[in-house]
């Protein structure tokens, strides 16, 4: 019989303080207390199932997801076990492409390089719409601001053509790789209407940092700040604002000048 039994046994038939039979015993009363939670086995094989589902956690968090669970066990054996299994090697990290720098060009005059990128927002009842921006990087007018529910590659060629008749067509435009810019339809009417579509790299969004600068002006002043109940409201919004943009705004990159001062400017010194 263990001293533990032989103290349980004490109290049960002497009705003995469970002081004074461990005392007796040279047993102290923590360890008569203790009962332990976790064996060794259990502890391991529970560390080793949340290592192959939280593959990316070290030794301290693994630790702390054990302690969620109520298993009861010093960091130390954890880091032990850790060790021990080599956990730390279980992935290996992911190569990253190594992608050539492409710096940022600035553009001399206007209509010579805009750059086309889409917004995101919802109406009060949680409808999604998309906006489709299209910007001059030579003075970050805003050309274009088309609003609709959905907009697809022959939609974005609509808008084009719009342009087109108001003479307002640029020598290259820039954007990022997503579907609607990369179809055929779009690459049929660049070569009908002689324009340089250029892509920028994947995972580079700064190449198109001229519309991702005139995306976050937009987002800050306008969709963060007003809620739209229709669609006619937005796109009724979305157009006062563009030409306040364009006409009143005024830009530290164009000296204090507004998109269109900016353009007067360069046209009476050509």
């Amino acid at each position: 019989m263990t001293k533990k039994e032989l103290v349980i046994y004490a109290k049960e038939h002497h009705q003995l303080s469970t002081r004074t039979v461990c005392t007796s015993l040279n047993l102290s009363r923590s360890s008569y207390y203790y009962e332990k939670l976790e064996t060794q086995d259990t502890v391991e094989t529970d560390l080793l199932e949340l290592s192959l589902k939280h593959k990316r956690y070290g030794y301290r968090k693994l630790y702390q997801k054990l302690r969620q669970q109520n298993i009861v066990v010093n960091h130390k054996k954890v880091y032990r076990l850790y060790k021990k299994h080599n956990l730390a090697l279980r992935i290996k990290l992911r190569k990253k492409l190594k992608v050539e720098k492409r710096p940022l060009s600035v553009p001399t005059m206007p209509q010579q390089v805009y750059a086309l990128d889409f917004v995101h927002d919802r109406l009060a009842n949680g409808r999604k719409i998309r906006i489709l921006n299209i910007v001059d990087e030579f003075n970050s007018k805003a050309v274009s601001m088309y609003v609709d529910l959905r907009i697809n590659s022959r939609k974005v060629i609509d808008v084009l053509n719009q342009l087109k008749a108001a003479n307002k067509l640029p020598v290259k435009i820039r954007s990022d790789n997503g579907r609607e810019f990369r179809s055929h339809n779009i690459a049929k009417w660049c070569t009908e209407n002689n324009v340089q579509w250029e892509f920028i790299q994947p995972g580079k969004p700064m190449q198109n940092g001229y519309c991702e600068r005139f995306n976050g002006t937009f987002r800050h002043e306008l969709l963060n700040a007003y809620e739209f109940n229709t669609l006619a409201e937005a796109k009724l919004r979305i157009k006062l604002w563009m030409d306040e943009y364009n006409n009143e705004r005024p830009h530290n990159r164009l000296d204090g000048l507004t998109p269109m001062q900016y353009e007067m400017r360069y046209m009476e010194n050509v």
